[in-house]
């Protein structure tokens, strides 16, 4: 008899040491040095078979960081490259908007016409919301999807 689809991303979970589901989205763990207890870190992704191996990589790239010394040399810059979203590690206030320009001129020559006007949507969308100078730490769910709060109320 074949697998499913859904016993084999469960036996790939459970074969991935350090990755696990929490509340419907894939959470890593690892130690810190000096440190008893482990942390526990959520990706933010569905448990899908793909998601489960991005998972393992970022597992891997996070234990490799904190061998190598990178987390004792400056903390702060490890947890920004590992959870760039975290509000916990976001200290200045950057804005939508800031994210967005930044985005825009780092890709620029990578940028076809589609995607530009795609860009351009969202941006017309954020501004028309009040989201585009928005701080990037007070972004929740409900200015995204405002409608879906109001009906589960």
């Amino acid at each position: 008899m074949a697998e499913t689809n859904e016993e084999k991303r469960l036996k790939k979970l459970t074969k991935t040491k350090g990755v696990a589901v929490h509340k419907g989205s894939l959470r890593i763990q690892f130690r810190l040095p000096n440190n008893n207890t482990a942390t526990r870190k959520s990706i933010g992704l569905a448990p899908t078979m793909h998601n489960i191996q991005v998972a393992s990589n970022k597992l891997g790239a996070i234990k490799t960081d904190i061998q190598n010394g990178f987390y004792d040399n400056n903390p702060k810059v490890f947890w920004r490259k590992h959870f760039p979203a975290d509000v916990q590690h976001i200290k200045e206030n950057k804005t939508i908007s800031d994210y967005y320009e930044h985005y825009i001129v780092l890709r620029e020559g990578e940028l076809g016409t589609s995607m530009k006007n795609k860009l351009k949507s969202a941006k017309t969308w954020l501004i028309t919301h009040k989201l585009f100078k928005l701080n990037v730490a007070e972004l929740l769910p409900t200015h995204i999807y405002p409608s879906y709060f109001k009906m589960k109320i």
